[in-house]
């Protein structure tokens, strides 16, 4: 019961907050963060730390939301439409935040002595850890603001481009780094004992898983002739309660 007055009390409040930004002519979702900060458990005693470890069910379900919604946005068309302006700002936005992490990290670890008892190939691998961890943009803020103010054209399907490439582009970034950490330190094996061939192996599964399951939820999107989102909600939460029935078996 707890766990519910609290999950309600969070969603009220952040909703009051949200509509007082609202009417100042700012994003509803500025006021939920602030929410977020304020009640979180690092920054006042109000919410139980253990309440976020229960509630990851929630987060994956609105992390498959977000993933879904982006993905159906993201359609060839309007990416060949504006191939030049997504491939560049995507580039910009994941690669060059990528690179100055990498840089000012070096940078620190030669002007700060104290650093300097770690050794090299070490804060190496830290510092492209955090460059790749900054490569991708979270979505929930963009789609947020796009849904509150029914957004729709140029701009809005360059933003969701942007958006969708520089998160699979902040994945392609991860993978490789966590291969070339597990090459250089050797804890890690791979497939067929080479961590390289284990990432490739494994991106390259997860586009084909990804294309196969778009397909068949497009047949079945026609077969069952889904056409709103209140129908897509109720699939993605079977599949979901699916995957965590096997994974907990």
């Amino acid at each position: 019961m707890d766990i519910l007055f609290n999950i309600g009390l969070l969603l009220i409040i952040g909703y009051i907050v949200g509509w007082i930004f609202n009417k100042i002519g700012l994003p509803k979702i500025i006021g939920y963060i602030i929410t977020g900060i304020i009640l979180s458990p690092n920054t006042i005693d109000f919410i139980n730390p253990e309440l976020i470890k229960s509630t990851n069910p929630i987060l994956d379900i609105c992390l498959a939301f977000i993933a879904f919604e982006i993905g159906g946005e993201l359609k060839w068309s309007k990416i060949k439409k504006h191939e030049k302006e997504i491939v560049s700002i995507t580039l910009l936005a994941s690669i060059f935040p990528f690179i100055l992490i990498v840089i000012g990290f070096l940078t620190l670890w030669i002007v700060f002595p104290s650093l300097s008892s770690y050794n090299f190939p070490n804060i190496l691998l830290l510092a492209l850890l955090l460059g790749s961890l900054a490569s991708p943009t979270a979505p929930a803020a963009t789609l947020a603001i796009i849904h509150q103010y029914k957004a729709k054209g140029k701009v809005t399907d360059t933003i969701l481009g942007v958006v969708a490439l520089d998160d699979a582009l902040g994945i392609l970034l991860f993978s490789i780094i966590i291969s070339i950490s597990s090459l250089i330190t050797g804890t890690q094996t791979g497939f067929l004992g080479n961590v390289i061939f284990n990432s490739i192996y494994h991106i390259l599964v997860a586009v084909v898983l990804g294309m196969a399951v778009a397909t068949i939820m497009n047949y079945t999107a026609k077969f069952l002739k889904i056409q709103n989102e209140g129908q897509w909600i109720v699939v993605i939460l079977s599949l979901l309660s699916g995957y965590k029935s096997n994974n907990v078996n």
